[in-house]
């Protein structure tokens, strides 16, 4: 009988060598991962060499294309103080109708000192824009195009008034035509 058991019973299964296998790769690999955390600089020692870097590295221009100075902080061009330059209401040159267009602008100063004397030549900005604007009809104000052209034209008027480039942009800030 026991001759028939052992002919029933099923063979011994070989044992597999993939497990050990298995466990033997996973084992390097973590091994590995751990390795290179330890090994892998961390973000302080970065920052701690971030004074170290940024003296090497060359400092910024120190002036845009544009001539205005650059912010060290941000890379952008430092704007400069700005001031009203009043409202304008004048009669536009029209033989149909009564019409008549507000203005107000502003201006865009390269230092905080050019205030006071922007201030002193108040009267005169204001007498030279008003004798340009009162001179312009709807059709020169009308479109962003003829917008451009006033602010272009009363740019350079300034810069006569106030020579040596102390004012570096014009802006309008309101328009009204009414």
């Amino acid at each position: 009988m026991a001759n028939e058991e052992d002919l029933e019973s099923p063979p011994p299964h070989p044992k597999s060598k993939l497990m050990p296998l298995f466990l033997i790769v996973n084992s390097v690999l973590m091994v590995g991962l751990v390795a290179l955390q330890f090994l892998k600089p961390s973000g302080d020692d970065e920052e701690s060499n971030a004074p170290q870097a940024a003296a090497a590295a060359p400092p910024p221009p120190p002036a845009s294309p544009t001539g205005e100075p650059i912010d060290p902080k941000t890379g952008l061009p430092m704007r400069g103080p700005t001031i009203g330059l009043g409202e304008y209401v004048v009669h536009l040159r029209n033989p149909d109708m009564d019409r008549y267009a507000r203005f107000e602008f502003q201006a865009q100063l390269g230092r905080d000192s050019d205030i006071d004397y922007i201030k002193l030549m108040q009267p005169e900005i204001r007498d030279r824009f008003i004798a340009y604007l009162n001179d312009r009809s709807l059709e020169e104000l009308t479109g962003s195009a003829g917008l451009e052209k006033v602010k272009s034209d009363l740019f350079e008027r300034l810069d006569t008034i106030i020579p040596g480039r102390r004012v570096k942009a014009l802006f309008l800030t309101e328009f009204v035509i009414q």
